[in-house]
C-alpha cells in the first residue's frame, strides 16, 4: 500500500467517513481509492454508509477491503472508524480568482469568543453565498482535543481555511489529524542587525522628529532577545518618556534606552 502512495507524491490519506464524504461533496480532491476494514461486514448494507456508497458509485472509486494492519501503518489518528481513502492534491481557489468574481464580497469577523456565535455567523455567511472562510486562531494550543477535532470536517471540505499560531511545540499540543492537513512554519529569533532596521523604519514613519542615537538603537536591539515587537515597544516607551530638546526634537540616547529595557 505504501508503494502505491509513493507513485503519486501529491497523494495523501484521509481518515474517516465524515472527511471522505466532505471531499466528495466539495470535489476538493480526487478520491483515488477507498480502503475499508474487513471487520466492517455491514458496509455494503448499513444505512449509515449509504451516502458514502452513493458517492463511490457515482465517481467510480475502487474499494479495497484491508486488514487492521493497514490502518496501524497509515492512520495518523484513531478516528478513522475503519475507513480511509487515498486522495489527490487539494484543489484550492486563489484569492485572485475570488476577487475576479463580479459578485464577490469579503467579510471580516473579529473578536468572536463563543464558538456557537461563530457557527451561527458561518451559516449566515454561506447562506449569503460566501465561497469560503479564512479562520485565524491565535494560541490554538488553548483549544482542547475535542474542540480541535470539531474543525476537521470544515477544514477537509475546504469551507474553512485555518491559519493558526502557537508559542508551544505544535507536535505536542496540536491534534495530529490537523497537523497532517497543515503546513507548519517555524519562526526564529530575529538577528539584532535586522531589528535595527525595524527600529529605524519605525522612527522614520513617525510624524514628529526623533533622534535615535546609534548606541541606543543597538542596545534596544540587543535587549529584545530576537523579538521585533519587544524592541518596538521599548522604542515607543522611550519616545513617550523623552522630553523634547531646545529644537523640539525627541532624543533617545543610551541612558534612556537602558531605562526602558
Amino acid at each position: 500500500m505504501k508503494k502505491e502512495q509513493e507513485k503519486n507524491k501529491a497523494s495523501s490519506y484521509i481518515e474517516g467517513q465524515l472527511s471522505l464524504n466532505a471531499v466528495y461533496e466539495e470535489s476538493s480532491r480526487k478520491v483515488e481509492k477507498v480502503f475499508v476494514s474487513k471487520d466492517k461486514k455491514d458496509f455494503e448494507k448499513d444505512r449509515k454508509f449509504r451516502r458514502l456508497r452513493e458517492y463511490i458509485k457515482e465517481f467510480g472509486t475502487p474499494v479495497e477491503y484491508v486488514d487492521g494492519d493497514f490502518f496501524e501503518d497509515n492512520a495518523v489518528g484513531t478516528t478513522h472508524g475503519g475507513i480511509m481513502a487515498l486522495v489527490g492534491e487539494r484543489k484550492m481557489t486563489s484569492l485572485c480568482e475570488l476577487m475576479e468574481k463580479s459578485s464577490g464580497f469579503i467579510v471580516i469577523l473579529e473578536g468572536i469568543e463563543d464558538p456557537y456565535n461563530f457557527g451561527y455567523a458561518l451559516r449566515s455567511l454561506y447562506a449569503s453565498g460566501a465561497d469560503g472562510v479564512i479562520l485565524y486562531l491565535d494560541e490554538i494550543q488553548n483549544f482542547n482535543k475535542k474542540q480541535q477535532q470539531s474543525l476537521l470536517e470544515c477544514i477537509e471540505n475546504g469551507k474553512v481555511t485555518l491559519i493558526a499560531s502557537t508559542t508551544e511545540n505544535p507536535y505536542f499540543y496540536i491534534y495530529n489529524a490537523i497537523l497532517s492537513r497543515s503546513t507548519v512554519f517555524e519562526f526564529y529569533q530575529v538577528e539584532p542587525e535586522e531589528i535595527l532596521n525595524a527600529l529605524y523604519r519605525a522612527r522614520d514613519t513617525l510624524e514628529f522628529p526623533i533622534v535615535l542615537e546609534e548606541d541606543a538603537a543597538k542596545h534596544i536591539a540587543q535587549s529584545a532577545c530576537g523579538d521585533v515587537r519587544k524592541a518596538l515597544n521599548s522604542l515607543e516607551v522611550a519616545v513617550m518618556a523623552a522630553p523634547p530638546d531646545e529644537n523640539q526634537n525627541i532624543v533617545v540616547n543610551l541612558s534612556l534606552a537602558e531605562e526602558v529595557t
